[in-house]
């Protein structure tokens, strides 16, 4: 009982570090906050809400939200429902969206598409960098490898492996890589056998697998766990479209280019 405990906590723990979260402040047009105002973030590519009610001090917050792109809502009584399109958050986002609410007439509903202005990054001390699905498969990739992309991140000096005292000098963010942890959905995935590579996984993280990564530098969250700095992977989640793919790496002398 005590073990399942155990690995229940640490994969929920995990979760916390990828998971997304949304917080902000409603108010009507004379900066008053509404209480009791119901909050809806939806996510686009499968659907699932997730809900929240606005406290005495206006103030909502939704946590545990995959990243993805959002549509959020707020209705409350008395006031037009107002909506925030392509709101986007990535993974172990800690963003704030407010609203500003207008007394209901003849129009219902007010519908504006966010843009990066209207989300303010002040809920977390970490500085870091975000790939996200697109870049990924645009960028040039010879093993086939995501932690093969670190090196074109900003921050990170290549590893040069070290012959006489047997180690990486690989840095991130000016911290050694073997002080950097490796995570997969949440997931510890750090190879601590081979710490002489560099910041390693002992998988093969295919690009073809993975939705965003991220590499978050010093000051690193409490909630990321073991590091001083972090590398975050999330891979590909399902959507209410149905589509597949398939890929084959193939690594051999015989293909490469003539000399």
């Amino acid at each position: 009982m005590m073990l399942l405990f155990v690995a229940l906590s640490t994969q929920a723990f995990g979760q916390a570090g990828t998971n997304a979260s949304l917080s902000g402040t409603v108010t009507d047009a004379s900066q008053a906050v509404l209480p009791g105002a119901t909050v809806i973030a939806t996510n686009n590519s499968t659907g699932v809400q997730a809900k929240a009610t606005t406290n005495n001090a206006g103030i909502y917050n939704l946590a545990g939200l995959q990243p993805g792109t959002y549509k959020v809502t707020v209705e409350m009584t008395g006031f037009q429902t107002s909506t925030k399109t392509e709101v986007r958050l990535d993974v172990g986002a800690q963003n704030r969206l407010n609203f500003e609410m207008k007394v209901a007439g003849v129009a219902t509903q007010i519908e504006i598409s966010s843009s990066v202005q209207d989300m303010i990054l002040e809920s977390s001390s970490t500085t870091g960098t975000v790939l996200q699905e697109k870049t990924i498969t645009s960028l040039p990739n010879l093993n086939n490898d995501m932690m093969d992309l670190i090196n074109v991140m900003g921050g990170v000096v290549r590893n040069d492996y070290d012959t006489v005292f047997g180690n990486s000098t690989q840095t991130f963010g000016g911290v050694s890589s073997t002080n950097v942890n490796v995570q997969r959905d949440g997931i510890t995935v750090s190879d601590v056998r081979f710490t002489q590579s560099g910041i390693v996984s002992p998988g093969r993280l295919n690009p073809e697998m993975v939705s965003e990564f991220k590499m978050v530098l010093t000051p690193v969250d409490a909630e990321m766990g073991r590091g001083a700095g972090q590398v975050q992977v999330l891979t590909k989640s399902g959507t209410n479209a149905y589509h597949g793919s398939g890929l084959w790496s193939i690594m051999n002398t015989s293909l490469d280019a003539n000399e």
